[in-house]
């Protein structure tokens, strides 16, 4: 994709996900851009304190990024900054989950393809984090699932994936929850009519009930192993 835009002038809206400098002063910015997709693009100067950028250039900041395509690279021009999430660096918790998410989408997606979906799930699980009551494990467990439902990759939580039956307690194995009868005895993670309900209320419900749900939730260590396991399917298969 990246060889059919046209060069010039673009302007997009998306997010820093990571930066890297360089000795001369110039910064590298790993960008995911609404029908751009994951870019690379050129901050010039930007690593030496430049004012023009000022905090733009960090990672997590959403804005309006105005780009200069050459015969072989983008380079930045300016930003309007939307929304910097500087709230998110109070918390250690909360920056670190934030990092690993923007980690996941610079590594499991393909630079120049647009992923306009996942921007958006992004920017909503980073709102969660930020403004919400909702605990870090929950957010986490929601913007997972979701990326996985994104992607087709996400287990049927209401049925289950040997024999098809309705299901209300199982066993996940990989990404394939089965029902007692399907299931083996042990391996994978056993989960219990409340696990599995928790579950589902994070992948189904609207993002406003699940904000208003997910802070009454008495223990989420019940599903971590749960989504610990879909996690590491996800980086195995992504």
């Amino acid at each position: 994709m990246d060889k059919l835009i046209a060069q010039g002038l673009h302007r997009a809206r998306g997010v820093v996900l990571k930066r890297r400098d360089f000795p001369g002063g110039d910064r590298i910015l790993h960008l995911l851009l609404e029908d751009f997709g994951p870019i690379r693009v050129v901050a010039p100067g930007a690593a030496r304190g430049k004012m023009r950028f000022g905090g733009a250039t960090e990672p997590l900041v959403w804005g309006f990024f105005h780009l200069y395509r050459s015969a072989s690279r983008f380079y930045l021009r300016d930003v309007d900054v939307r929304r910097d999430f500087l709230e998110l660096r109070r918390c250690g918790m909360t920056i670190l989950k934030a990092v690993e998410w923007a980690g996941m989408i610079a590594r499991h997606t393909m630079e120049g393809h647009a992923c306009n979906s996942l921007l958006s799930l992004f920017f909503r699980g980073l709102s969660d984090l930020a403004d919400g009551d909702v605990p870090v494990a929950a957010a986490d467990l929601r913007f997972i699932l979701k990326w996985l439902r994104l992607w087709g990759m996400c287990p049927d939580l209401s049925r289950c994936g040997g024999c098809g039956s309705n299901i209300h307690s199982g066993r996940l194995i990989g990404d394939t929850l089965l029902c007692p009868s399907c299931s083996p005895p042990t391996g994978g993670v056993a989960l219990g009519n409340g696990s599995l309900g928790v579950l589902q209320r994070v992948v189904y419900l609207s993002n406003s009930d699940f904000l208003a749900w997910a802070p009454n939730v008495d223990d989420w260590s019940r599903v971590s192993e749960a989504g610990l396991l879909l996690k590491g399917h996800f980086e195995k298969m992504a």
